[in-house]
Parts: structure tokens; C-alpha cells; sequence
């Protein structure tokens, strides 16, 4: 669900289906990526240029896991959330990402904290050069 508003804010909610107690850490990265950068496309077009604020959240997980990849997978473990609330490092949006890769890469830091909420030291989705390789079945 998205709700614009008249001074070019963009709200975002995604949610989990109810009675589920997974997230997915590549999933919500992929959704941040994805949707950050169309938000900003779509702002554009409708006059309202850069910079833009991406701020991003988790609400409502206390007791949940975050999954530091696909379910099953056995090279990746999750953590048991213990806050009811994360808010992650807000990013900002110098210009419009040309592609899911350049927004990733403006979004490094943002997806770094969530990948720390895992257990994770970064994002296990970008390569050495800095390039985001996230699965196609994500994006």
C-alpha cells in the first residue's frame, strides 16, 4: 500500500501474512531497492526532483525471525527479533538511481543495518567491486 502526499512524500507499507514469523532479509532488501527507486521515478515525473529521503523500518517484529537468506538454505542462519521496532539509517537520494544496481548502491548503508539486524556485519549482496548481485527472483 502507498499513500502520496501533496509536499512529495511517498508512504510505503508492506506487511507479513498474518501468523507468519519469517522475514527474509534478501526479500526486504529487493523491496527496498525496487521500490525506493520507483518512488523516486515516479516523483520526477511528477515535477518534485531530488534530493529524496529513503527511510526504511521494521514495526511490529518483536519475537520474529530475520532470515539471512532463503528459507532452507543451510549456509545462512536467521536471527530472533528483540525489538518491536527498527528504524534503519535513512538514506538520501542525491539523483534518481538510473537502474536497481545504482539504487542499491546509494542505498548501501541502509541495506548494511538491515543486514546487521540479521546478524550480519554487511550486506551479503554486493561483490568486492561494489555491484549489488541480488538473485532474480528477488527483484
Amino acid at each position: 500500500m502507498s499513500k502520496f502526499f501533496r509536499s512529495g512524500a511517498v508512504e510505503a507499507v508492506a506487511s507479513l501474512s498474518s501468523g507468519d514469523q519469517r522475514l527474509i532479509l534478501p526479500h526486504i532488501e529487493a523491496m527496498v531497492v525496487k521500490y525506493s527507486r520507483s518512488y523516486a521515478v515516479s516523483l520526477q515525473r511528477f515535477g518534485v526532483e531530488p534530493p529524496f529521503a529513503v527511510l526504511a523500518s521494521l514495526v511490529d517484529v518483536k519475537g520474529k525471525q530475520l532470515l539471512q537468506g532463503v528459507p532452507n538454505d543451510p549456509r545462512f542462519r536467521s536471527a530472533v527479533l528483540n525489538n518491536d521496532q527498527y528504524h534503519f539509517i535513512e538514506t538520501i537520494f542525491e539523483n534518481i538511481p538510473s537502474d536497481a544496481n545504482d539504487a542499491a548502491k546509494q542505498l548501501r548503508a541502509t541495506l548494511d543495518h538491515f543486514a546487521n539486524a540479521a546478524g550480519l556485519p554487511s550486506s551479503p549482496y554486493f561483490d568486492e567491486s561494489g555491484n549489488y548481485h541480488l538473485q532474480g527472483q528477488w527483484r
